[in-house]
Parts: structure tokens; sequence; C-alpha cells
């Protein structure tokens, strides 16, 4: 299914135009270049980029992306994905097999679909197997968790140039407040809260966005052509996930042009503690700061043994504060204006197609 919400997410961008602009559209073939460099942070972040280093990788990703009309393509260092709006499809290569696989958006709707009924059977064997428990007497169950999704985008009106463009600096704060309830308990309990902050620096010049506003447009076409079904009823049969793509949609009509570089900050906070942009954005000094965050969650969890009074020890703890667990950094680069072969958006010769299996409920 990741496949699935990739595309569907590739989709649910185009549909919304996120950060669209107005100006003119140019008729030019573009080219440009994604470049992106993950790093984890504290303890587990420095045994990990050890690991990463050893086995050749910690260094940047590169993928090339290409626009032509009404077609996308993203090529990276082993696979390469097509969004062709005018064929209504979606192509996925895999370069080391030498196949593809060709998915239409009728399909597509059909798998989002058949996701969300897996879900809601899910979801209704998990209550079957809680009343039951109730009923008979059984032995007490994990219990459920619950999630609250919340965006908001502040625009900071800082501007600078970013890789040959003006670009001006926004914040994008995706928040999700996680609950528990105990089988049996008559209350939920906070559970922490995991935090996506962006900064972004957006430029409204690059031509990259011009491009993909007039995608935009040919969306609906494509949807009717194919015969395919309103993509938003399949996020309505999600309700937590289509409330929060809604959400998602009304804050981002604040953020103008695209994306020239960004940096994503995956944060954790305990429960009773509010997020702090300041320390998020406080690289090195601030991850030093946090480095009791762990310590704090487990203290109170594991609790310490020794000869000294619980109210020292209580003194002696760390105080839970938020955690940067991983930081993702994203640019544009090299974007070229130029003519590209309509080959380049169709399988590769010599390639073997896989047929695309739709997900079936279990």
């Amino acid at each position: 299914m990741f496949e699935i919400s990739r595309r569907a997410a590739t989709v649910a961008l185009i549909v919304t135009g996120i950060g669209a602009v107005a100006g003119p559209v140019g008729a030019q073939d573009i080219q440009y270049k994604n470049v992106s460099r993950v790093k984890f942070q504290g303890a587990l972040g420095t045994m990990m980029n050890i690991a990463a280093k050893l086995g050749g990788g910690g260094g940047e990703n590169v993928q090339t992306n290409y626009i032509k009309g009404s077609k996308l393509r993203f090529d990276g260092d082993k696979t390469s994905n097509i969004a062709d709006m005018e064929a209504v499809r979606f192509i996925d290569i895999n370069h080391d097999s030498k196949t593809y696989t060709v998915l239409t958006m009728q399909q597509l709707t059909q798998a989002m679909e058949a996701g969300a009924a897996q879900a809601r059977q899910a979801q209704a064997q998990q209550k079957s197997a809680a009343a039951q428990q109730k009923s008979g007497g059984a032995q007490q169950g994990q219990g459920e968790m619950s999630f609250k999704f919340d965006m908001k985008v502040d625009r900071t009106g800082e501007k600078q140039q970013v890789n040959g463009y003006e670009a001006e600096r926004f914040f994008l704060t995706m928040k999700t407040d996680m609950k528990y309830k105990a089988e049996g308990a008559a209350q939920e309990e906070a559970a922490g809260t995991i935090i996506v902050f962006e900064d972004m620096w957006n430029s409204k010049d690059v031509p990259i966005q011009q491009a993909l506003e007039r995608m935009q447009k040919e969306v609906p076409k494509a949807m009717r052509r194919a015969g395919a079904q309103d993509m938003g009823a399949a996020f309505a049969a999600q309700p937590q996930l289509g409330a929060a793509m809604k959400k998602a949609a009304e804050e981002a009509e604040k953020l103008e042009g695209m994306s020239m570089k960004s940096t994503m900050h995956i944060v954790l906070l305990p429960p009773g503690v509010e997020f702090d942009r300041a320390l998020a954005l406080g690289t090195d000094k601030g991850n030093e700061k946090q480095g009791g965050g762990l310590k704090g969650l487990a203290g109170g969890a594991l609790g310490r043994f020794g000869a000294k009074k619980q109210e020292d020890q209580k003194a002696a703890e760390p105080k839970p504060q938020q955690v940067t667990l991983v930081t993702v950094t994203t640019e544009v680069r090299d974007v070229q204006l130029k003519s590209l072969p309509a080959s380049l958006f169709e399988p590769p010769a010599g390639y073997k197609e896989v047929p695309f299996s739709m997900p079936t409920a279990k």
C-alpha cells in the first residue's frame, strides 16, 4: 500500500494545488534536481549515521525531475516514476529488474477504497474482540490509541535568494496528539505528541510552479476521461485522514510559491510538554539541550535503584523535554528550461510489464 499512498499524495498535491500561484504558464519543458539529506539526531543518530557511512550511504540523495506539459517524471537511483495526466496513468519503473507497472486513475481510486474497506474491517474486528473480552471476563487487553491531527502555516516575512530565486520563509507545523485508553478504563490518557515541523523557503518566480499549476487544471479533465470516481470519496471513507487533508488544504492556501529549500524536523513531545520552535531550530546547541529528553521519558517508567529518598530521586531526574528524532533537508537545484523527448515519459524499451494487483481485504 506504500506505493498507492505515494501516488495518492502526488495526485492530491496536484489536485489541491498546494502552493499554487497565479501567473503565466510557460510552454517550455523543465528539468531540475531535488537534493535531500537525512540526519538522525542524538545518540541513536550517531550510531545510525556511522552505520550509514560504513554501508556506503549517509550522503546526499539526488532525484532528477522532468515536466513536459501534463506529464511528470521522477528519477531516483534505481527507480523512476511517471505521472501522465494526459493518458491518465501512473508508471513505476524498476531499473534493477527492468520491469514496470502501470496504474490508471480508476485503479488508484479503487485501490484507495479497498484500503479504506480493510481499515474499517480491522476496526470492526478489534471492537468485536474487545466486546467479547469484556462480556467473557477475559484478561485485560492492550487498549486503544487515538490520534488528533492539526496543521498550521506561519508566514515570517523574511526573504532571501535561494539558488538564484527570490524566496520567502514559511513555517509549517503538523501536530499529531496521541492518547491511550487502557482496556476497561473510563478515560483516555495523554501519550505524547509527534510534531512534523518544516522550515521552508518558497519562491513564486521558479518556472516549476507555473508548470505544476497547468497540471492542476488538467486533473479534473483526466479523471472524467478515466471514468474515475471523486478521489474525495476515497478519503471520506477514512474520516481522520479526510479531515486532516481538508485542514491541510485550508492551511496550505497561506503558502505562496514552491519550496526551493526546506528542513523538516520530526520531533517527539512527552505528555504535558509544548512544542518549542526555537529549540527545534537550535541545531547542535539545541540538540545538546534535548539530551535529557529520552532519559526523562524513560525515567518515570523504569525508576531508579539506590538508597536515596524518592524526593531526592525526583529532584535529580531531568524533566522530560522535546526530542528531535531526525531532520530532512531538501533543496531544488539546477532548474533548466529545455526540450524533453516524449519517449522519456514512456516505459523503457526492453522492460517487462508487471500487472498491477489490486489489494484485497483479508
